[in-house]
């Protein structure tokens, strides 16, 4: 008995040496798979960034079955523990490794650690990679050579990025996996208790900006990082069809305060820093004061929407 349970520890100990760790790099619709009598078919949805645990040496080659249809050809699969429970995983949504990094800012990716290299791949801040291990350095300019998974061709890939680009921090690497729990979330209370554990990491930086940032986004938080005071100016209400403005409590899907009448007289107070495309116009979110019958009303009205007096004047000059 003893020795069968000696052989066992070993054996354990052999497999926790040879597990290697993987993660989820696919950033829409990723997910696990289970095992049926007729193939692979979907068990259960994971987040972009999730770290998985590899249980087999090979990946199994099998049909993936779902709602309506099938793939033509088998695919490749790789049996994996997540949250203490067995699944598979698709090989070419999952990089394995155990260095995640996280891009701190838009990149280009290159195909060789030259910048002069064709760039055929755009990542956005935020984004997962693992990272290889490889560096190299061009002139003045360091690279890392990453694993990301390519949307368009449904396929991992591997390129350079700038090194100055991404963080190998943990931290920042938590934080983004959380801000993604963030974004799959339906009730808008997970969202926020996602956000509230990512803005509570010690991230650096250019992440802790980041995460405050996409917090703002989700939540139309307005504040002095986002829109400014500007010099009070009188303007109206103008839209082509003359139909009635929302007067939003915040902008883009703030609560509906008032509906203001085209041509309304409005004053303009603040403005939002970055810039929305709506029926095709872009433009500033403006913070106004007007009149909605007897009562003075306060809120934010989309700059396209916006006919500024001096413009106005200037034309009727001509």
């Amino acid at each position: 008995m003893k020795k069968v349970f000696f052989a066992a520890i070993m054996m354990a100990s052999a497999f926790l040496a040879t597990a290697k760790s993987g993660y989820m790099l696919r950033s829409n619709n990723g997910s696990l798979k289970k095992q049926t009598e007729r193939g692979m078919e979907w068990a259960v949805q994971i987040p972009f960034g999730a770290k998985v645990e590899i249980l087999s040496e090979t990946p199994v080659k099998a049909i993936y079955y779902w709602t309506g249809g099938k793939s033509k050809n088998a695919m490749e699969f790789y049996k994996v523990q997540y949250q203490s429970k067995e699944y598979f995983i698709t090989a070419n949504e999952c990089a394995i490794g155990d260095s995640p990094i996280v891009l701190t800012e838009d990149a280009t990716l290159f195909t060789k650690s030259r910048i002069s290299t064709f760039r055929n791949a755009f990542l956005l801040r935020g984004t997962i990679c693992l990272a290889t291990g490889r560096r190299e350095t061009a002139g003045s300019v360091s690279f890392s050579e990453v694993i990301f998974y390519d949307t368009d061709e449904a396929t991992l890939k591997t390129r350079w990025v700038q090194t100055k680009k991404i963080s190998d921090d943990q931290n920042d690497v938590k934080a983004a996996q959380l801000v993604e729990l963030a974004f799959v979330q339906a009730d808008k209370g997970m969202k926020e208790n996602f956000m509230k554990l990512a803005l509570k990491i010690e991230s650096t930086a250019k992440i802790s900006e980041y995460v405050e940032e996409t917090n703002r986004k989700m939540f139309n938080i307005i504040d002095g990082k986002n829109a400014a005071d500007i010099p009070q100016q009188e303007a109206l209400v103008s839209t082509d069809d003359g139909a009635t403005v929302n007067l939003r409590a915040a902008p883009q899907n703030g609560d509906v305060l008032a509906k203001l009448a085209n041509g309304s007289a409005i004053t303009l107070l603040k403005m939002t820093a970055e810039t929305d495309k709506i029926e095709g116009l872009t433009e500033h979110w403006y913070f106004v004061q007007a009149k909605n019958g007897d009562e003075t009303v306060e809120g934010w009205i989309f700059g396209g929407y916006i006919s500024f007096l001096k413009e106005a004047e200037e034309t009727s000059a001509e």
